[in-house]
C-alpha cells in the first residue's frame, strides 16, 4: 500500500484512442532477431544467365558456316580467306528471281524472275538500266557472246531474243509446252541449246539444238526424263547434259550420243550444272552435294563434302572456284583443288534459285526466291 503508484503517460493522437487519455508504462518487447544474410546463389545465377545470353548473342554474329562443319562424312575441310563483302542488293523484282547471267564485259548483269520481267542492272552503281516484260515466268537467261543479245526461257516453252534499248520486239522460238529451265549460247554465238521439263507428271524432256538466227531447229537430243540440265563445252563441238534420272551425257552437234555415265551412286538427281572453262570437269548438283565428274576416265571422279540441296553451280574465269548456290538459302566458294570451303558469302531470305560468276571474276551474283538479286565481292586469296 506504501509503493509509489507507476507514473502516468498521456497517449497523444494514438489511433483507437482518444487524446489525453491516461496508459500505463511498460518496458518495450524484445525486439525481433534480424533475419539472416541473403544467399549469394540467386546473384550468381543472374551473373551466369547474363554471361550465356552475351556469349549467344556473340555467336549469332560471328560469320561461322555451323551447317557446313561437319557432314555425313565427318568435318568438312575448310581453307581460311578474307571476309567476303556483300556489295550490292538489287531490289526492282515482286517475286522470286529464278536466273541471273553477267554480261560478257562484267559491266552488267541480267536477272528474270516469276514477275515476268527481265531487269539489266549496272554493276558498279546498282542501278537498274532497263527492265523488259515477259508474259510468262522467266525461267532462264544467259548473254549472246556480242553482249548485244539476251536470251530468256519462259513458263510457256519459249524461248525470247532480246535487243535492250531497241524498240525491235524479241524474236520468239517456241520449242516446248513445258518451262525452259536452261538456255545456253555456243562460244561461236550461232547456234542455242534449251531445254527443261518438270519435275512431276508428263514432261517435255528433250534438249534442243537450235539456230540462234533464224529459230530453225537442228536436232532434239532424247534420253533424260523429267528435269534437263545442259551446257555446251568450251570447244563448241560438243553438248553435256544432266537429268532427273540420274544420267549424265555427251553428245556431238548432229546428235549422236558420245558416252553416258551412271550416276545413281553418286546423285540423287541433276538440279544444276556447270562446265569448267578449260572443259576437262563437269559439275553436277543435286539434293545430295556436288559431283565433279572429269572429261577423262583416267580421273576418277570427285565429290565435296558439304553443299546439300544445290540449286546453282558456276566455274570461276580461272576455274579454280566454284560458286555453289543451294535452297538452305546459302551462297558459298569451294576450291577446286583442294575440295575444301574458301568462303560463305552469306545468304538470302529464302532459297538461293541461281547464281553467276562475272567473267573477271570479282563478283558472285545470286538470285533468291526471296525476290532479291545479290552481288557479292569474292575476296581475294592469301599468296
Amino acid at each position: 500500500s506504501d509503493a509509489t503508484p507507476l507514473l502516468p503517460m498521456t497517449a497523444i493522437g494514438t489511433p483507437g484512442e482518444s487524446p489525453g487519455e491516461t496508459l500505463p508504462f511498460s518496458m518495450p518487447e524484445t525486439p525481433p532477431p534480424l533475419p539472416p544474410p541473403p544467399s549469394p546463389w540467386p546473384t550468381r545465377i543472374l551473373v551466369l544467365v547474363i554471361f550465356l545470353a552475351l556469349a549467344a548473342a556473340l555467336l549469332a554474329f560471328l560469320p561461322i558456316p555451323w551447317e557446313n562443319l561437319f557432314s555425313r562424312d565427318g568435318p568438312v575441310p575448310t581453307t581460311e580467306a578474307p571476309p567476303p563483302l556483300l556489295s550490292r542488293e538489287l531490289r526492282g523484282h515482286t517475286g522470286p528471281v529464278l536466273a541471273v547471267a553477267f554480261a560478257p564485259g562484267s559491266e552488267l548483269l541480267v536477272s528474270g524472275g516469276r514477275d515476268r520481267t527481265i531487269r539489266l542492272w549496272e554493276v558498279d552503281t546498282g542501278r537498274q538500266r532497263f527492265k523488259l516484260e515477259d508474259r510468262e515466268s522467266v525461267w532462264s537467261v544467259t548473254v549472246h557472246p556480242d553482249g548485244e543479245r539476251i536470251l530468256t526461257g519462259s513458263a510457256d516453252g519459249t524461248v525470247r531474243v532480246w535487243r535492250p534499248g531497241s524498240k525491235q520486239s524479241p524474236q520468239v522460238v517456241k520449242l516446248q509446252s513445258s518451262p525452259i529451265r536452261f538456255v545456253a549460247v555456243s562460244p561461236d554465238g550461232t547456234l542455242a541449246l534449251s531445254g527443261g521439263g518438270q519435275p512431276l507428271g508428263v514432261s517435255d524432256c528433250k534438249l534442243r539444238l537450235w539456230e540462234l538466227d533464224s529459230g530453225q531447229l537442228r536436232q532434239e537430243l532424247e534420253g533424260h526424263s523429267r528435269l534437263v540440265r545442259g551446257a555446251f563445252l568450251p570447244s563448241g563441238k560438243e553438248i553435256v547434259s544432266g537429268g532427273s534420272e540420274r544420267l549424265e551425257k555427251r553428245w556431238d552437234l548432229s546428235g549422236k550420243e558420245l558416252r553416258q555415265v551412271d550416276l545413281t551412286d553418286r546423285v540423287d538427281e541433276v538440279t544444276a550444272l556447270a562446265v569448267a572453262p578449260d572443259g576437262q570437269t563437269v559439275a553436277l548438283g543435286g539434293p545430295a552435294g556436288v559431283y565433279l565428274l572429269p572429261r577423262s576416265s583416267e580421273n576418277p571422279p570427285r565429290s565435296l563434302r558439304g553443299p546439300v540441296q544445290v540449286s546453282g553451280l558456276a566455274f570461276s574465269p580461272d576455274g579454280e572456284t566454284l560458286a555453289v548456290g543451294s535452297t538452305s538459302k546459302r551462297v558459298q566458294l569451294w576450291s577446286m583443288k583442294q575440295g575444301t570451303l574458301l568462303a560463305d558469302l552469306g545468304s538470302h531470305g529464302d532459297a538461293v534459285l541461281s547464281v553467276a560468276f562475272a567473267p573477271n571474276g570479282r563478283w558472285v551474283a545470286s538470285a533468291g526466291a526471296d525476290g532479291l538479286v545479290r552481288l557479292w565481292e569474292v575476296p581475294r586469296r592469301k599468296p
